[in-house]
């Protein structure tokens, strides 16, 4: 699978990516569950290519399991990461 080329500087202490179908109201989505949980996003790069979507998200606090499982459950997320 290709990867779009998304850059974005490290200006947070905690980082998530996201790989995802390039759907309608996804990013919205995954955006609400960390709003709800209180994480803000300091910063956000997301990218496509052949419908595939790659989305970078600097946040203020870690993310916890519970949060990385939810996102992880919405219909067309194929993958989630926490760098750090």
């Amino acid at each position: 699978m290709n990867f779009p080329d998304v850059k974005l500087g490290v200006n947070s202490p905690h980082r998530l990516t996201i790989t995802n179908k390039n759907v309608p109201n996804i990013i919205g989505q995954f955006t609400s569950i960390l709003g709800n949980a209180g994480i803000n996003i300091d910063d956000l790069s997301h990218k496509v290519l052949d419908e595939i979507g790659y989305t970078i998200l600097n946040v203020d606090k870690p993310i916890k399991e519970i949060v990385l499982h939810e996102i992880s459950n919405i219909k067309g997320v194929m993958k989630t990461n926490i760098l750090f």
